[in-house]
């Protein structure tokens, strides 16, 4: 997952390595901006997922649940 800079292009790797085999999938910003919520299934053909967090002010990436379900998309709730 890449956030790019509208103005400059600049490109920033968000999450893992680009020659990871993990597939990151359906991020999606949180209300308020500051985190990114993303799938990582291990491979192309993979069913199930878990899911992530990212923060964009730290960087720290942390894992939410285990690859226990197939998660087919992400919408972040009011609390």
């Amino acid at each position: 997952v890449y956030l790019i800079n509208v103005e400059t292009h600049e490109k920033r790797l968000l999450n893992g390595d680009v020659q990871s085999s993990f597939q990151e999938r359906f991020p999606k910003f949180s209300p308020d901006g500051k985190t990114i919520a993303f799938i990582r299934r291990p491979n192309r053909v993979a069913q199930r997922g878990s899911l992530f967090l990212t923060s964009l002010e730290t960087g720290t990436v942390r894992q939410i649940t285990r690859e226990t379900d197939v998660i087919d998309s992400l919408a972040w709730v009011p609390n």
